[in-house]
């Protein structure tokens, strides 16, 4: 039988433990230790509703979850994976490999730029041990199958809508203040309503 101990962690730690959660059901312990690579083999998902974690795709390009990404910008590596269908670099959660870019990097004044994604960022497979520029991984061709919108637009529409995708907070905090609300509300409340004489 496994024996427990209480450790103290910041909220950064937790956040990223929550981060790479793979589903709702796996336990921050669960998530260290497989991240840790304690257990060799992977449990088999068994929660009913629970499916296979998303790959990101654009532009021809279909990176698979846990995929690991890399950028090297102004002396700074950044270093990041594919995490449910997008780009969890340092902490955030990005739609595109140029939102990523752009919030991440920094220029010598310490100021965010824009900048093209696909030259920057380098990616490596599950299971592979070469990394891949993901230029060279694009295919221009349209395919009938994906959005025709690009990455440019997807910016530009996160810009205009005054809410940063980077500053939205990851699924695990919203679920847990939505079940905190639901709670509250259908909890009985302690002074009965007087209706009118």
């Amino acid at each position: 039988m496994a024996e427990f101990r209480s450790v103290d962690i910041d909220f950064e730690v937790h956040k990223r433990i929550e981060l790479a959660r793979e589903n709702f059901a796996e336990t921050p312990n669960a998530v260290l230790r497989r991240l840790l690579g304690i257990d060799a083999a992977r449990p088999v998902q068994s929660v009913i509703g629970v499916g296979v974690m998303r790959a990101w795709s654009g532009k021809g390009v279909l990176l698979h979850h846990g995929t690991r990404v890399r950028m090297d910008y102004n002396g700074r590596t950044h270093e990041g994976e594919i995490f449910d269908g997008s780009w969890l670099v340092e902490g955030e959660r990005y739609s595109s490999p140029s939102a990523a870019a752009g919030r991440t990097a920094r220029t010598k004044g310490g100021k965010r730029t824009n900048l093209d994604g696909w030259i920057y960022w380098w990616a490596l497979m599950p299971g592979e041990e070469t990394w891949v520029k993901l230029s060279e991984m694009r295919c221009d061709e349209p395919n009938p199958s994906e959005p025709k919108e690009t990455d440019e637009e997807r910016e530009i529409e996160v810009k205009h809508s005054h809410i940063s995708v980077a500053d939205l907070p990851p699924e695990s905090e919203v679920v847990v203040a939505l079940e905190a609300l639901l709670k509250e509300r259908s909890a009985p409340s302690p002074h009965p309503r007087h209706t009118g004489s």
